[in-house]
């Protein structure tokens, strides 16, 4: 895909998505623009539950049951601990604080799990996807390979969340599968666009 294709696979998606009037018109931007890294629902499923600031005070970080040993395990392994506490910090913090730290999509992903709908998921494909949607031609080559974004980015996870609450049709935002269906769109969108290093 050139960056020609690329540009205007993205202006389309987000154009089709402004105009949009009901979740239907949403989750048809998924077929009438050829999106074909939608994530896998087994792999990414839904999740149908919040936590709050008061949840996380509670927290332990030394595991008692069972399940939170696997997870805790699983994290140890993978060398993710840290992760914890960015999501941590992400639902104690005020609306639109910056994050402390560079794990800005942790740190998101934890004000998204307050269940606060202003509050999309992020990750680098979906902040590829908008920075490519707002950017000059010159600059796509170089947001098509970017893949690390910290809290230098955050400016642009603001600008985000902004266009998501000015451009989608309040009836759409108002609806429980909002949030999810645009963070599917948007991810296959910035997944889709993204280069290898070697390109």
């Amino acid at each position: 895909m050139t960056n020609e294709q690329a540009k205007n696979l993205v202006m389309k998606v987000f154009d089709s998505i402004k105009e949009a009037k009901d979740i239907g018109d949403i989750e048809m931007v998924k077929e009438n623009n050829e999106l074909t890294k939608i994530p896998d629902l087994k792999k990414y499923p839904r999740i149908d539950f919040t936590i709050t600031r008061a949840e996380v005070e509670k927290l332990s970080l030394k595991p008692t049951t069972p399940l939170e040993k696997l997870l805790y395990s699983a994290l140890w392994k993978n060398g993710q601990l840290k992760r914890i506490n960015s999501l941590i910090e992400g639902i104690r913090s005020v609306k639109n604080e910056a994050p402390n730290e560079d794990r800005i999509v942790y740190y998101q992903f934890g004000k998204h799990l307050t269940g606060d709908k202003s509050e999309p998921i992020i990750d680098q494909h979906t902040l590829r996807a908008f920075e490519i949607y707002q950017s000059e031609e010159s600059d796509i080559t170089r947001i098509r390979r970017k893949s690390n974004y910290t809290k230098t980015d955050w400016p642009l996870v603001k600008c985000y969340k902004e266009w998501l609450t000015a451009n989608i049709n309040e009836n759409i935002r108002n609806t429980d599968d909002y949030p999810f269906v645009v963070d599917q769109i948007i991810f296959a969108l910035g997944k889709q666009v993204k280069l290898k290093r070697m390109q």
